[in-house]
């Protein structure tokens, strides 16, 4: 059994960003979770878990050979429930619809059904995303690649299934 909590993390002085996934930026992050169970046997996991991010801010850098412009995003929360192994994302947001200031726009919905080896479990998400324009003149080939999924308002659709170590997005009309 674990539980968490964490109020106002400053990302940028804690370097969390810097050591989890090697990106550097500015923020905060709340974040709280209760899960019980055995983690080697996922089906008895129960449990939920949230975290929000405010004032998001990624610095100009190069990731795997792709140079990022500056990302800045307001909020982003994520709220999951966790019952008999699968993990079911309640709320999943980045950015806010009606901030124009968001580099992202995003909702993500759907299940991750876990595994004992996390980086195994298997993904059943769906989003739809809206990119700034500084963000598309970065990287011009995501309309190419997502053009199935291109809405009438701009924003894209996708699904995203397989494991977690190796998503696989296919973008789809709705």
């Amino acid at each position: 059994n674990a539980s968490m909590d964490i109020y106002k993390l400053d990302l940028a002085k804690s370097g969390l960003l810097a050591a989890l996934l090697g990106i550097k930026g500015s923020g905060s992050v709340d974040a709280s979770a209760v899960i019980e169970g055995d983690y080697s046997n996922p089906s008895t996991m129960n449990g939920h878990a949230g975290i929000n991010f405010k004032k998001l801010a990624l610095d100009q850098q190069t990731i795997k050979g792709f140079s990022f412009p500056p990302v800045s995003i307001s909020e982003t929360v994520f709220e999951l429930d966790i019952k008999g192994g699968k993990a079911v994302i309640k709320k999943g947001s980045i950015g806010k619809t009606d901030n124009t200031s968001d580099d992202l726009q995003a909702t993500l919905s759907g299940d991750i059904t876990l595994a004992s080896e996390l980086e195994a479990s298997q993904l059943n998400l769906q989003s739809r995303f809206k990119l700034s324009q500084n963000i598309m003149k970065s990287f011009v080939l995501i309309d190419t690649f997502f053009a199935a999924g291109k809405q009438p308002d701009g924003s894209y659709t996708v699904e995203i299934t397989g494991p977690l170590y190796s998503p696989m997005p296919k973008a789809v009309q709705k």
